[in-house]
């Protein structure tokens, strides 16, 4: 597992760059929290459907999400802010993205099989992945 996690934060410091904050993506260092939501994308089983580099997948990609306007199944427009997030990571059935079937996520990720500050960490680390995105 330290391998995993060394592995993560070296691919997440190569291509995510800025922690969300207002300095270059060269400069800012991502933070601990941040780098335990890296970590906890690689261990736990979020890219076995999501990418962090826009490519197409079996569920939304990470990169641009936090802070993007989300269309939902329901035909309903929501932002991807932090507390949608947290919620869609601690509950996968509350809401689906529109063209991305129902009940998928909940097979890999029951509901509140992830701690609320796991939750937090994987979010905060979504943040940066916008942020270099911009």
């Amino acid at each position: 597992m330290r391998a995993a996690l060394v592995v993560a934060v070296a691919l997440f410091a190569a291509g995510c760059g800025g922690g969300g904050h207002a300095t270059t993506a060269t400069t800012a260092k991502p933070s601990a929290l941040a780098q335990r939501g890296a970590g906890l994308v690689q261990v736990k089983p979020c890219l076995v459907c999501h990418t962090t580099n826009g490519a197409s997948a079996a569920g939304p990609t990470f990169a641009g999400l936090a802070g993007s306007r989300v269309k939902l199944a329901d035909g309903t427009t929501v932002t991807a802010d932090d507390a949608y997030l947290k919620r869609s990571i601690l509950d996968p059935e509350a809401q689906t993205v529109a063209g991305f079937p129902k009940g998928l996520m909940v097979t890999l990720v029951p509901p509140h099989s992830l701690t609320p500050l796991q939750a937090d960490a994987i979010v905060a680390y979504l943040d940066t992945l916008s942020a270099a995105s911009k």
